[in-house]
């Protein structure tokens, strides 16, 4: 008897349930199309990023044309030496996007925008440390000695120069330069996935191998 009024105090509607399996195949369908939509805008990131490196290579290291001979001076005394980095790192960080298509575009350019600092500051410590620059000006006179060191091709050019200034104030050049070298290698961890344990490991392993032969 409880079987038989079962039925009837909890009918089930066949159209609730249907409704509920095409809104299960929706939302999969949702699902599946965001995912390839996300794929698809980071192949299209990887490609756009792997031409625009190339690209930088060639203007960069060849000087061709007068956007290469501009582009150049301008990068050369902004980041100084540090400009010919510019279209590897790139390159790299499409390579590195390519395999682990899970990363974030946003956060990838970041990285690799404060690797590239870091990289001028430390540059522009290493000028300060052999005289080529000096503290003892303004900070505005010491951004233009950079951007006229970085047109040479020598130092981290202006944006080195901002930060390298008051981290010297602060530690002195050996100081900074330390700083800056272990930044550096932090970010290069992160942003082109180097596994340092692994590599310290190995290292080890060898020397100890050399020892017992």
């Amino acid at each position: 008897m409880g079987a038989g009024l079962f039925p009837l105090l909890f009918p089930l509607n066949d159209n609730k349930i249907g409704g509920i399996k095409m809104a299960k195949r929706k939302s999969s369908k949702k699902g599946r199309k965001t995912t390839k939509k996300t794929a698809s805008n980071i192949d299209l990131a990887v490609v756009a990023l792997i031409v625009i490196s190339i690209l930088l290579g060639v203007l960069i290291y060849t000087k061709s044309g007068v956007i290469g001979v501009k582009l150049n001076e301008i990068l050369g005394g902004m980041m100084g030496i540090i400009k010919y980095v510019l279209p590897i790192g790139i390159f790299a960080m499409a390579i590195k996007m390519a395999i682990n298509d899970d990363e974030y575009l946003s956060s990838k350019l970041a990285q690799c925008a404060i690797l590239l600092i870091s990289f001028a500051v430390l540059m522009c410590v290493y000028q300060v440390n052999v005289g080529n620059l000096t503290i003892d000006k303004s900070l505005s006179e010491v951004v233009k000695d950079s951007y006229a060191l970085g047109t040479q091709e020598k130092g981290g050019g202006a944006l080195g120069a901002i930060l390298a200034v008051p981290l010297v104030k602060l530690l002195g050049p050996i100081g900074a330069i330390i700083l800056c070298v272990g930044v550096v290698i932090i970010l290069a961890v992160f942003v082109f996935g180097i596994n340092a344990s692994e590599i310290i490991n190995n290292f080890i392993e060898k020397s100890q191998e050399n020892r017992e032969e």
